[in-house]
C-alpha cells in the first residue's frame, strides 16, 4: 500500500501529537541497537517488539481517527517463520527489518506533522488575537478514552468500575463510555450501533466485566469484536466463579485476565491501571481513593453478581 504523502486532520494538539512519536522513537531506537546473541534474548527482543509495534498503531489512531496512517505504513504487519530454524534467526532476518522500517516510518510521520502549521496560531489569527474556543463532540466534551464493555445486569459493578478509574485516571467523565451507567450513557440522535462503532474507534483503552450474562450477551460479543478489529488491549477482568477453563470466554482465555476472586487482585488490577494509563499518555492519580474505590469494586462485584 502507498504511503500517504498528506495526513489525515490531527485530534490532538500539534506538540502532543509530537511528543508521543517521538517518545515511540526512543523505544524503537534502542529495541534496534539491541545486542541479540542467544536464543533467550532473541524471544524476549521479539516479544517487545510486538509490543513496541502494537502501541505505534495505537498511538497513530490516537493521533488521527482511523487506521488509515498505520495502514498505509504497513505498521504492526504480521511476521511468518519462513527462511527461519531458530528464533535468533527470526530475529535477525525478519523482527529486526521490521522494526527498522517501522522505526523509519514514525519518523517520517513525525517529519510530516512538524510541517504542519500550529492551529493555534492559525485560530488567533482568525478571531483577532483571541483563541477562539474548542469545539465539542457529539458526546459532549472530549473524544471516549475508556470503553467498559459489560452486560446490563451488571451496571452495579460497571458503576463501581467506573468510579475506581475515576478515582485512579487522570480523565474526565466526558471520556468513559458505560452506557449503563449515567452520565457515561450514549447520546441521542444515533443509533446505537453507530455510536458504539465510533465509540470503540475513538476508544484507546477497552475494560470487558466477563460474568455469565455478559458472556451471553449479543452487544458484548459485539464490542468485544470490534476490539479485536481495532487491535485494541482488552482488559478482562472475570466475575466470581468463572475461570480460563469456562468455553464461553473462547480467545479471551489467552489473554491476561484478571479475576475477582483471585488473593492478589487489587495488585493486578493496580498494574493493569497502570499500563492503561501509559496507553492513554495521563497520569496516575495519588492518595487512598484509588485503593479505597478499587475494594469498594471488588466488593461489590462479588456481592451483586454472586448474588445474582
Amino acid at each position: 500500500m502507498a504511503k500517504l504523502r498528506k495526513l489525515p486532520p490531527l485530534r490532538v494538539d500539534r506538540s502532543d501529537a509530537l511528543e508521543l512519536l517521538s517518545d515511540q522513537i526512543k523505544e524503537g531506537t534502542l529495541l534496534r541497537r539491541r545486542s541479540i546473541g542467544t536464543e533467550r534474548s532473541a524471544n524476549d527482543a521479539i516479544t517487545k517488539a510486538k509490543v513496541w509495534s502494537q502501541h505505534n498503531r495505537k498511538q497513530l489512531n490516537r493521533i488521527f481517527r482511523g487506521a488509515a496512517v498505520a495502514n498505509s505504513y504497513g505498521l504492526c504487519r504480521a511476521q511468518d517463520w519462513t527462511g527461519s530454524n531458530t528464533t535468533l534467526d527470526f530475529w535477525q532476518n525478519k523482527y529486526m527489518s521490521q522494526v527498522s522500517d517501522d522505526l523509519d516510518s514514525i519518523k517520517k510521520i513525525r517529519s510530516l506533522i512538524e510541517k504542519i502549521p500550529d492551529p493555534d496560531q492559525n485560530q488567533i489569527k482568525r478571531t483577532g488575537g483571541k483563541k477562539a474556543p474548542p469545539s465539542k463532540k457529539s458526546n459532549g466534551g472530549a473524544g471516549i478514552k475508556i470503553f467498559i464493555s459489560h452486560s446490563h445486569s451488571d451496571k452495579e459493578v460497571a458503576r463501581a468500575l467506573v468510579h475506581y478509574l475515576l478515582a485512579a485516571l487522570d480523565v474526565t467523565r466526558e471520556e468513559i463510555r458505560c452506557t449503563s451507567v449515567a452520565g457515561h450513557g450514549l447520546p441521542y440522535g444515533q443509533t446505537i450501533h453507530e455510536r458504539l462503532r465510533e465509540d470503540i474507534d475513538d476508544a484507546l483503552g477497552f475494560l470487558a466485566l466477563l460474568t455469565a450474562e455478559s458472556l451471553d450477551s449479543t452487544w458484548v460479543k459485539f464490542e468485544l469484536g470490534g476490539a479485536w478489529v481495532k487491535r485494541l488491549g482488552v482488559i478482562p477482568i472475570l466475575g466470581p466463579g468463572l475461570t480460563l477453563e469456562d468455553h464461553r470466554l473462547g480467545p479471551l482465555a489467552q489473554l491476561p485476565c484478571i479475576s475477582v476472586d483471585q488473593d492478589n487482585f487489587l495488585e493486578s488490577l493496580a498494574d493493569a491501571i497502570q499500563q492503561l494509563a501509559k496507553t492513554l499518555g495521563v497520569k496516575l492519580r495519588g492518595g487512598g481513593a484509588p485503593v479505597a474505590e478499587a475494594q469498594r469494586f471488588r466488593e461489590t462485584y462479588r456481592r451483586t453478581v454472586a448474588g445474582s
